[in-house]
């Protein structure tokens, strides 16, 4: 998929990429300032009707801005549509949430305050999903946190996000594959 380090999403449309043993979805940004909020439903719309298209999936991963964090209304939204389309112990465990441009001129931040981002993110996402719940209750089931910096000037990677990746690509391994019909 094209890429970009602009605020603005690079991606417009609901696309797929697929190999023998991956598809990918990738989703216009939810956070993206320049759409209007009719833009923005289609782009949920779509979401879902890929989703139901792909039949299956193993992992839904939430890209963030580090240096911008912000649960807006349109991502909101998305993960409250998110609990209606699967269950909700189901989402959970294939939920990942990825933080990048975690790193400024400094480097990666201390792993304490990794910690507090995550727990901060864990508990107000949990707030959201039990907002949505009518017979159903949230397991201890836990949210994928990673933290990444994939700027493009950059040439290497550190060695902090070659970890955090290797760690994105097991998890994703590892997770079993959820209906989506």
């Amino acid at each position: 998929f094209k890429t970009s380090s602009s605020i603005n999403s690079e991606t417009q449309h609901v696309a797929f990429g697929e190999s023998e043993e991956i598809i990918v979805i990738d989703s216009p940004g939810t956070n993206d300032t320049s759409l209007d909020e009719d833009i923005e439903e289609q782009h949920l719309i779509e979401i879902v009707k890929a989703f139901k298209q792909a039949k299956y999936l193993n992992t839904i991963l939430i890209l963030l801005n580090y240096q911008q964090p912000r649960l807006s209304k349109n991502l909101k939204i998305m993960i409250k549509l998110f609990c209606s389309v699967f269950k909700i112990s189901s989402f959970l465990k294939h939920l990942g949430i990825v933080f990048t441009r975690c790193f400024d001129d400094d480097g990666r931040p201390e792993q304490e305050t990794l910690d507090e981002k995550r727990k901060e993110w864990d508990e107000t996402l949990r707030i959201l999903i039990k907002s949505t719940l009518i017979n159903e209750e949230i397991k201890d089931d836990k949210i994928q946190y990673f933290f990444v910096n994939l700027n493009p000037k950059k040439k290497k990677l550190d060695k902090g996000t070659e970890e955090e990746m290797t760690r994105l690509k097991l998890w994703i391994i590892s997770n079993e594959y959820m209906n989506t019909i």
